[in-house]
């Protein structure tokens, strides 16, 4: 089945993993039959998010399977959008990362409306790090979400072990989308999403290279779900909201 992912680490990473480079994202996507990928900066989640996405955009500019995300840091919102006219017109070019957990400013902390309405204005989404902390709470998106409703904002890891709040977000925003990559392969996770909020709004990411592919994978085709509905969450969303 054919899978896009929309949730790759590149570059050097903080944990001990030896897979940091293009050569090395191509033969773990082909290992996993995914055609396509969204890419962000591991240097600008941890490090510096100018430097970060100068090196990502760099190395991608010449590989048609891979795009990347402008990492961006909410503590400096004048120099993130910047930064985001800088790569915006670039056809690698498929959104914004936002990471409350290694910037520690939640999303409502650091709004911006003029960040916000540049993101919107260029159609394509915010890929939110989310987990279980008072930075990271799926639900803090939801009253930012409706106010760019046309913006979509996929929550990068559902919420992780508070996957239900998730689902919640997603239940209460028309935009708010759910990337179900983490570490936590809760057996109803793809299962209620679904039913939840339909298989329209689960996008498939894999958190490589900090995570197997077949990790996220498996979760969804063990999932007792459609196989329509696979093929949405693997390619059909991704293709929809990413322009891929």
């Amino acid at each position: 089945m054919k899978k896009i992912d929309i949730h790759i680490y590149y570059g050097r990473w903080h944990h001990p993993i030896s897979l940091h480079t293009v050569e090395d994202t191509f033969e773990v996507m082909d290992r996993h039959d995914i055609e396509k990928a969204v890419l962000m900066s591991a240097k600008s989640l941890c490090y510096d998010y100018r430097e970060g996405n100068r090196d990502l955009f760099a190395d991608i500019a010449d590989q048609p399977r891979l795009y990347g995300f402008v990492v961006v840091n909410l503590h400096y919102p004048k120099e993130s959008v910047e930064e985001i006219r800088r790569y915006a017109d670039r056809p690698q070019y498929r959104g914004i990362k936002i990471h409350p957990s290694c910037t520690q400013i939640s999303i409502a902390e650091g709004y911006d409306k003029a960040l916000f309405d540049l993101v919107e204005a260029l159609g394509k989404p915010v890929l939110l790090h989310t987990s279980n902390t008072k930075f990271t709470m799926p639900t803090i998106c939801v009253p930012i979400a409706k106010r760019h409703p046309t913006l979509p904002f996929v929550l990068g890891h559902m919420g992780r072990p508070d996957w239900q709040n998730g689902i919640q977000a997603a239940e209460e925003a028309e935009n708010i989308y759910l990337d179900p990559s983490c570490s936590f392969p809760d057996a109803p996770k793809i299962d209620e999403s679904v039913r939840r909020v339909g298989a329209e709004k689960v996008v498939f990411g894999s958190s490589m290279m900090e995570n197997n592919p077949g990790f996220t994978i498996g979760m969804i085709q063990d999932a007792l779900i459609t196989d329509a509905e696979k093929e949405a969450i693997f390619h059909g969303n991704a293709e929809r909201l990413f322009g891929l």
